[in-house]
């Protein structure tokens, strides 16, 4: 029959084992039947790749249907995604999302960020109201306004701290 003939281009199968490094995977097929060195992608130079999670079902197709050159091309669950999509690199690992390598540390949680600064805001508008509603007193010296001032004072702001309003599963550079 025609279709014996033809060559399988995919096939699917469990993974058994993986070598980020040299971004290959071990593919079990069929029972004890495993493809070793599956790559992960299609050239080893390749800016984009996808980890399988061990275990995970992926489909892998031949390259130009050879008997021995592999690569996964779907995969059902990743551990790890990597890619470089011009210039702007996103790396996926552990829960964690690096956006262009990551130096700038994590993103802003910008809920927090907004209410650290309303609450600062309010704080000066309370300084405002408190020095343009004063009227100097004959004889005071000042007084009305030193504890007009005082009891401002008295209200302590809350230092920001880094980890307040950081996101450290997502970094960005």
């Amino acid at each position: 029959m025609i279709l014996e003939q033809i060559p399988v281009q995919t096939m699917l199968g469990t993974v058994v084992g993986i070598d980020e490094q040299h971004r290959v995977c071990d593919v079990e097929i069929d029972e004890g039947y495993v493809l070793y060195g599956v790559r992960l992608t299609p050239v080893d130079s390749s800016p984009c790749y996808m980890v399988p999670t061990k275990g995970s079902w992926v489909v892998v197709a031949s390259i130009e249907n050879s008997e021995s050159l592999y690569v996964v091309v779907m995969t059902s669950r990743i551990d790890t995604l990597v890619a470089d999509i011009g210039g702007a690199t996103l790396e996926i690992r552990e829960g964690k999302a690096t956006i262009r390598g990551g130096e700038y540390g994590g993103i802003v949680k910008v809920g927090e960020l907004v209410g650290r600064l309303n609450t600062l805001e309010q704080a000066l508008n309370d300084l405002k109201q408190i020095l343009t509603s004063w009227t100097p007193a004959t004889g005071d010296g000042g007084a009305a306004l030193k504890t007009a001032v005082t009891d401002w004072a008295a209200a302590r702001l809350t230092e920001t701290k880094r980890e307040n309003i950081e996101n450290e599963n997502i970094t960005h550079g």
